[in-house]
């Protein structure tokens, strides 16, 4: 298995914590960011996580779950689709499943994410 990596959005302080939680390959608990999280398990409370996707955008920038991305002149978000049991990306305009898919990812520019405007 991949190492998994995550960011979460706190609701109570409206602020991302990136390198919020990491799991080794073998799926363990390897780091939560102690810095941010005061007391062990607080970070499930309140908090919205994203799963990185394992692909950078054209400039080097992880993409995450709920990324809004430029792809070829489209607004997309990065989401999580159940019919190709991976990331996909959802036009924001057409309210529709876009063919590309995050394989051409270092095409794509990342120009935000659903929380942070």
């Amino acid at each position: 298995m991949k190492a998994n990596e995550y960011r979460a959005w706190d609701i109570r302080k409206s602020k991302m914590v990136y390198n919020a939680l990491q799991t080794s390959e073998s799926q363990q608990l390897v780091t939560v960011n102690a810095d941010y999280f005061n007391s062990p398990f607080s970070f499930f409370d309140g908090c919205k996580w994203m799963e990185f996707t394992g692909k950078k955008d054209s400039s080097g920038k992880k993409i995450f779950e709920n990324d809004i991305l430029d792809v070829d002149g489209l607004t997309c978000i990065v989401q999580w689709n159940d019919d190709r049991c991976g990331f996909g990306l959802f036009n924001m305009s057409t309210n529709k499943w876009v063919k590309h898919d995050l394989i051409d990812a270092e095409k794509f520019e990342v120009i935000g994410n659903t929380y942070e405007k």
